[in-house]
């Protein structure tokens, strides 16, 4: 399950790229193979026991039998398929608070930001910057984004350094990611409509500037 696979973990079988004739065999379309990509096919799948199950890949091709390495892999694509769909809907019941890891609680904020603050908007930037690296399928990103929006009780995200505390969340269990991940689409829409203001204020503060020159300089002439 997710909460089974680390963040790390999960990065490795993403860099794994499954053969083109397997993928399409797994969607359903009649394919023939030839002895290498049978090969290609068993080793991706050992592969991806390797990274998820801790068997080592010479063990997976030589030593385990094909099809109990077929039922390894199968088993661990349907099951993350259907516990992310179970994580989502722990996500839509909002029944976290806080996590632990490494004997430490971190806390997820309890409500939208109330005062637009510099150190609000900061975060909300580093928020909607992680997301967009998010949605163009940087998935590391997410440790980033668990970094800035989750901390321990009375800590602000200036206190410690983000980068080295992402590294380090690279050891959660993604059943923990996911939450926040889907945590932080809710957030999504509360911090752009402060970036927003944000923007907008400092645009008129801008324009009150460049007239007040204007102003000074007419005056001057």
């Amino acid at each position: 399950m997710w909460e089974d696979i680390t963040m790390r973990q999960y990065l490795a079988v993403v860099a794994l790229v499954a053969p083109e004739k397997f993928k399409s065999f797994i969607a359903g379309d009649k394919v023939k193979f030839s002895h290498k990509e049978i090969q290609d096919a068993y080793s991706y799948m050992a592969k991806v026991v390797e990274v998820c199950c801790g068997i080592p890949y010479e063990v997976g091709m030589k030593q385990v039998k094909a099809t109990e390495l077929q039922k390894l892999w199968y088993h661990i694509e349907s099951t993350l398929k259907a516990d992310y769909e179970y994580q989502y809907a722990v996500s839509e019941n909002g029944t976290k608070a806080s996590f632990l890891f490494e004997g430490e609680t971190y806390y997820l904020p309890t409500k939208l930001m109330t005062e637009e603050t510099a150190g609000e908007l900061v975060m909300a930037q580093l928020l909607q910057d992680g997301c967009k690296q998010l949605e163009n399928g940087s998935y590391i990103a997410l440790t980033k984004l668990t970094a800035v929006l989750c901390r321990k009780a009375g800590e602000w995200y200036e206190d410690y350094d983000i980068e080295q505390r992402a590294e380090h969340f690279l050891g959660l269990p993604m059943d923990t990611l996911l939450y926040v991940g889907f945590f932080l689409q809710k957030l999504q829409r509360g911090y752009m409509q402060d970036l927003q203001i944000f923007t907008a204020a400092q645009t008129l503060t801008k324009l009150r500037q460049v007239s007040k020159t204007y102003k000074e300089a007419l005056a001057a002439t």
